[in-house]
């Protein structure tokens, strides 16, 4: 019998300076894509800061399988083409405190009612079905 444990949360800040966002937003699309073919990818979600001084500017969001899901996909010699060129910080996370089920709900009916196809409002990427590596 498996024990399938939680997901872990990738919480990754950008330094990314003002005038540079398209580059920015280039380069974390080209790593996105990269990463969400990868084994244990679950899902993305970039978050724009509304400070305009704001140290960390972008702000990655992402689930994983697991630490080592995660680390094996960043390991890849591939990935060196598809990192993304500005200062970051990130780590993994696990959740110790869940929202209540109805926070939950909530969230998915804001998220589903919010489907704009914008990338920084709503980009949650679910895992492809049959893109296991």
């Amino acid at each position: 019998m498996t024990i399938k444990s939680e997901p872990v949360v990738l919480i990754n800040a950008f330094e990314v300076p003002e005038g540079s966002d398209e580059a920015f937003l280039q380069a974390w699309a080209r790593a996105r894509a990269f990463l969400s073919t990868q084994h244990g990818y679950l899902s993305t979600r970039l978050h724009r800061s509304i400070a305009p001084g704001a140290d960390f500017r972008f702000v990655n969001v992402a689930l994983w399988q697991s630490p080592q899901d995660f680390r094996a996909a960043t390991s890849r010699p591939e990935f060196a083409h598809a990192s993304i060129p500005f200062p970051f910080h990130a780590s993994l996370y696990e959740v110790v405190q869940p929202l209540p089920r109805f926070c939950n709900a909530a969230l998915v009916t804001a998220q589903a009612s919010a489907n704009t196809g914008d990338m920084l409002a709503g980009d949650m990427l679910p895992r492809r079905a049959g893109s296991e590596s």
